[in-house]
């Protein structure tokens, strides 16, 4: 499972790959169409080894590949473990070698509009005067845009608010698997599960391939949990996949405290490399680094600048990829001076969707 995965993130790039695996079995068989050879055959000039499995096998595979190639195989520099491979070493590699840009995961918000007001909302929705749908055109032309630099993109999400109160939704489904299909790995939509996507949508959903993850406050809205049977039970007639992740708690951002001490530019910079935040998003044309602090800006502290995104149509991919792993001339942003962090260093916790009364 971890080899298909690692190398069904590397296959579009135009590189040599193949197997190793000690099953004479699974060396005559062959595994998704690719040759399997045994580890005695693994070493070649210029190669690099992705270790995939499990944690305990990965220690002694690295252990015996790094002893037995007499030093020409060294972890971190032409060994690695799946994790640590896929983390920052294909990004660069994609990037400076390949002259590609690779995303795992970017995010398409599709409407600012949601059914619910949660309180601790990490965008800050229920607090954005002048809430509106996207349209058509304008989310094609952010596809567009996306899609002529990325080369290749694991997981586009599209998002909200919540994406299936746009009535022009499934139109924009429909032109993304139409024109880029074979740019990304699979669509993922959240949803809360409050609004049941027609019929059209949800052919068009099928036919994608992508699945839902559901956003479940039934545990704080006892009048969710009739809607949400009646979603997943939509989703299953149609064989459409999706998940619904359990969420104790949400970390309470802070973007409403407005009483945050002053930090140095150098506690700024530590605070930003252990936030280790994924909230990317393409939106109006722009790369957003934050889509918390973006909004935040404009909800809370009446549109203060804010540096969370780049310049997406005139940067080049070395300079979209470096700003996606974090890289900035100042190492911070404006709004981490507002923030509380996110998920490891946050310990500012709440109850998951408690409503604005």
């Amino acid at each position: 499972m971890i080899g298909e995965e690692v190398y069904d993130k590397i296959k579009f790039l135009d590189i040599p790959i193949e197997f190793a695996d000690s099953s004479p079995q699974k060396q005559n068989e062959g595994f998704k169409g690719v040759s399997v050879v045994s580890p005695k055959k693994i070493f070649h000039e210029g190669s690099v080894i992705v270790v995939a499995a499990s944690k305990y096998n990965t220690e002694t595979i690295i252990k015996n590949i790094t002893c037995s190639s007499g030093g020409e195989y060294r972890e971190g520099v032409n060994v690695f473990t799946a994790s640590g491979f896929l983390a920052l070493p294909l990004h660069l590699y994609t990037s400076y070698v390949e002259k590609k840009l690779y995303f795992e995961d970017i995010t398409i918000l599709v409407t600012e509009k949601c059914t619910l007001k949660c309180r601790d909302c990490a965008p800050c929705y229920p607090y954005l005067k002048n809430a509106r749908h996207r349209s058509f055109e304008e989310v094609k032309e952010d596809i567009d845009l996306l899609f002529s630099k990325a080369d290749y993109i694991w997981d586009l999400i599209f998002t909200g608010g919540e994406p299936f109160l746009n009535k022009e939704f499934g139109r924009m489904l429909e032109y993304v698997m139409e024109h880029y299909a074979s740019q990304y790995h699979h669509i993922q939509i959240i949803s809360n599960a409050t609004i049941i996507p027609s019929d059209d949508i949800c052919e068009t959903l099928k036919s994608t391939g992508g699945y839902i993850s559901i956003s479940d406050y039934t545990c704080v809205n006892d009048r969710l949990k009739n809607k949400l049977s009646r979603f997943t039970e939509k989703m299953d007639t149609y064989g459409i996949r999706y998940e619904i992740p359990q969420v104790d708690s949400w970390c309470d951002f802070g973007f409403r405290a407005k009483d945050h001490p002053e930090k140095s530019s150098e506690e700024l910079i530590d605070m930003f490399d252990a936030c280790r935040s994924t909230c990317r998003a393409f939106h109006e044309g722009k790369f957003i680094f934050c889509v918390p602090a973006m909004y935040a800006s404009r909800a809370v502290y009446e549109n203060e600048p804010v540096d969370t995104d780049c310049c997406f149509e005139s940067g080049d991919k070395n300079e979209i990829m470096e700003w996606n792993l974090g890289y900035s001339e100042k190492g911070y942003l404006n709004m981490c001076a507002k923030c509380f962090g996110y998920l490891t260093i946050n310990q500012h916790r709440v109850e998951p969707g408690v409503q604005l009364q």
